[in-house]
């Protein structure tokens, strides 16, 4: 299993947390904008109580003399204490040496108006019609708005009343991810409900239709979450 580029997944997973709960995990590295300048000391910061209470809280993360400066937050760090492990220090060692990785809050909408899927060799099986701008939101909603790990009866109030720090408004403009549910249900507590591809050499097949943009390249990033399964028969292991 390799952690490639799982920072981009979970920073997108950490924007569908609650506001309270946003507001909250300013040890791990979330908060608003103001706050993480107030700890990296930005001459440009504004002045706010809570804010600077937080910063002096958790203590400053750089210090420096040139009362000019300025910076702007681009990503959130995980920290570890000691990393044991040979390949996840590699990877670690290879994002911090690369000038250019950066982890994001920012994700942008490249405009899809419709998503045709054919699976196994039979196409839209998720709408008929294909999924259109306007589904999206609904799609999306079943597995990131709130599903952090907890009381099950909480998560599903919590998501009725859509107190997800992305909303709509954000959705749409720099909080997108297009996403295609398989499963049968959008229980996040359920497993073995995605569907399951017996013919690997039809697979999935996906095209995408968007509205023209501005010429520029844009960095793409597909996942696959699926459930992992282990079989035993009589007790033993069956592969």
């Amino acid at each position: 299993m390799s952690i490639d580029d799982s920072d981009i997944y979970h920073c997108y997973v950490d924007i569908w947390k609650s506001t309270s709960e946003r507001l909250n995990m300013a040890y791990q590295g979330i908060g608003e904008l103001n706050m993480l300048k107030h700890r990296v000391g930005a001459d440009d910061k504004a002045s706010d109580i809570g804010d600077e209470a937080i910063a002096n809280c958790i203590c400053n993360v750089i210090k420096s003399a040139d009362t000019s400066a300025s910076y702007a937050i681009k990503n959130i760090c995980l920290e570890f204490d000691m990393v044991t492990d040979a390949e996840l220090a590699r990877q670690i060692r290879q994002q911090v040496d690369d000038p250019e990785r950066t982890s994001t809050e920012t994700y942008y909408n490249p405009n899809i108006t419709k998503v045709e899927m054919t699976t196994e060799g039979v196409p839209n099986q998720l709408y008929s019609q294909g999924t259109k701008a306007y589904q999206q939101w609904d799609e999306i909603n079943k597995f990131f708005a709130l599903n952090s790990k907890r009381n099950k009866t909480t998560e599903e109030v919590l998501k009725d009343l859509n107190l997800s720090y992305t909303t709509l408004e954000k959705y749409l403009t720099t909080n997108y991810a297009l996403w295609l549910d398989l499963r049968s249900t959008d229980d996040n507590s359920l497993h073995g409900s995605g569907r399951r591809i017996e013919n690997a050499s039809e697979g999935i097949t996906i095209q995408i239709t968007k509205t023209a943009g501005a010429n520029k390249l844009i960095n793409v990033y597909l996942f696959v979450i699926q459930d992992a399964q282990i079989n035993f028969e009589d007790g033993r292991f069956k592969s």
